[in-house]
């Protein structure tokens, strides 16, 4: 017990190693640790087996599918919606290293909150848009939107559906004032921290599972 206590203080609490790749719809990271191949796929293995039951699996390759659920926070505070996103898991694996790499593929929305009460969303066309209409590749930047970007992205969103409700001109203008955009842009913020931190425990959910065979292997 002492060991393992000794261990898990080595295991960092937060990972920030993830990169873009050159799609820019995908993160990857390369580790590199004293393990053989065998050892590596074998924890790989077990990590997924401990999460997903669906894998294709070769000496160098393995490739899985997760998922992940992230709570957006819409502006005023008093709702939020659960978003549910899928992703693709690859694993390559060659000498000491493995590389992860994870590819969102496709999300929805599916859970309503406000007021303490939870709702179910029907999953339909209506709900695969993030809020202020931004998309799973605006969230995947490294950096953040800058302001004016979302403003922008905000204005078209609101227009375009505003315009399907009928509304008029004034009420567009009241969604697009500078109070009500600076608002949604801080929410975006917040849920764009939430996307980061999604992506970095994943990866660090994987590596600590991995690294802690290589700190036993040290202590025995």
């Amino acid at each position: 017990m002492k060991k393992l206590l000794i261990l898990l203080l080595f295991i960092p609490l937060v990972s920030f190693g993830q990169k873009l790749n050159k799609e820019s719809n995908g993160y990857f990271e390369v580790v590199e640790l004293k393990l053989s191949e065998k050892e590596i796929q074998q924890k790989i293995n077990e990590w997924i087996d401990l999460k997903s039951s669906v894998k294709i699996n070769n000496l160098e390759t393995i490739i899985t599918s997760g998922n992940f659920t992230i709570e957006f926070d819409l502006p005023g505070g008093l709702a939020s919606i659960d978003y549910y996103f899928q992703n693709k898991l690859i694993f390559y694996i060659e000498n000491n290293k493995y590389k992860i790499e994870l590819k969102p593929t496709n999300y929805s929305a599916v859970r309503l909150r406000y007021n303490n009460i939870v709702e179910n969303i029907d999953n339909d066309e209506n709900h695969t848009v993030l809020p202020d209409g931004l998309k799973v590749s605006d969230y995947m930047m490294l950096k953040n939107l800058s302001k004016e970007t979302f403003a922008k992205n905000r204005e078209d969103f609101v227009r375009k559906n505003l315009s399907r409700q009928g509304s008029n001109e004034s009420t567009v203008k009241f969604m697009l004032t500078k109070e009500k955009i600076d608002e949604s842009y801080e929410y975006y913020l917040i849920s764009k921290n939430k996307w980061d931190e999604s992506i970095s425990r994943l990866f660090l959910d994987i590596k600590s599972h991995i690294n802690l065979a290589v700190m036993l292997k040290k202590f025995n």
